[in-house]
């Protein structure tokens, strides 16, 4: 164990004792000021402790302390920023921005969690918009990760869908399976079309199951019969066992049920409905 991370916890832990020695225990404030100081320390462990028990605490004045935390050189120190971020019980506008920067994050865990962490920001056109330029970077990477993020913003008004129809037909199939399930989300009935055509015309099975699975939640018995022709025509077991599923279950109707979980996009955590 470094010294400095010794003293990370050296500080906690007095801060516990602390409260044997009085009536009450050391006020959230305290530990908090302390914690704020720490995340600021030359050790990368340190620093990544302090943002973890910052986002744990969940006090909003820890707000800047995070968002500083989220430019830090270390990837593992702005990952935990970001999930402590979301942790918070609201944050403002310029750090949902500063999250939505790290959608072009170049470490994946640090993407992913900026696009979790978005989860709790305020509905905001903006918001959408920004993500959705994100969602036509020539990288791939970058694509993902802001249909991902999609996937977790609050849109009632369903400001992401045009966006999200587009990202359903691009070249990557992380990309398209991600836009599916967002969505599916955001667009409710609206997004049949879509998930109809990446269920008839997508190259990639898992696309194609993502959309199949999609349907089973919007979806409505004027698509059953085109689902029946593809359980008829396609060999493939694990698609004609979703397709099937969700033909049963728009129809109230028994006999399709597969056991069989969709394939998960490229990342994990395809949806708020998954199994």
């Amino acid at each position: 164990m470094s010294p400095a991370l010794f003293g990370c916890l050296l500080a906690c832990s007095c801060l516990l004792l602390a409260g044997c020695y009085r009536e009450s225990a050391p006020s959230p404030d305290t530990a908090v000021q302390v914690l704020m100081e720490l995340i600021r320390d030359r050790d990368a462990s340190v620093r990544r402790t302090a943002a973890e028990a910052l986002g744990k605490i969940g006090d909003p004045a820890a707000e800047p302390a995070l968002v500083q935390a989220l430019h830090d050189p270390e990837p593992a120190v702005r990952e935990a920023a970001a999930r402590s971020v979301a942790r918070l019980p609201s944050f403002g506008e310029a750090t949902t921005h500063q999250l939505i920067s790290l959608l072009k994050d170049p470490e994946p865990p640090v993407r992913r969690a900026a696009a979790m962490g978005l989860s709790g920001a305020e509905e905001n056109s903006r918001h959408v918009r920004a993500i959705g330029e994100v969602l036509t970077s020539p990288d791939p990477d970058f694509r993902r990760s802001a249909s991902h993020a999609l996937l977790y913003l609050e849109d009632p008004r369903g400001l992401a869908t045009g966006a999200l129809s587009q990202g359903a037909k691009d070249p990557d199939p992380a990309v398209r399976q991600w836009a599916l399930a967002a969505l599916a989300e955001i667009g409710g009935q609206s997004a049949v079309p879509v998930l109809m055509d990446r269920l008839l015309h997508d190259a990639v099975e898992a696309v194609r199951v993502e959309a199949a699975y999609r349907l089973g939640f919007v979806g409505d018995e004027s698509v059953v019969d085109e689902l029946k022709r593809v359980v008829e025509k396609e060999t493939s077991a694990t698609l004609t066992g979703w397709v099937g599923k969700t033909a049963a279950s728009l129809t109230k109707a028994s006999g399709f049920d597969s056991g069989l979980p969709p394939d998960p996009p490229a990342e994990p955590g395809p949806s708020h409905r998954s199994p």
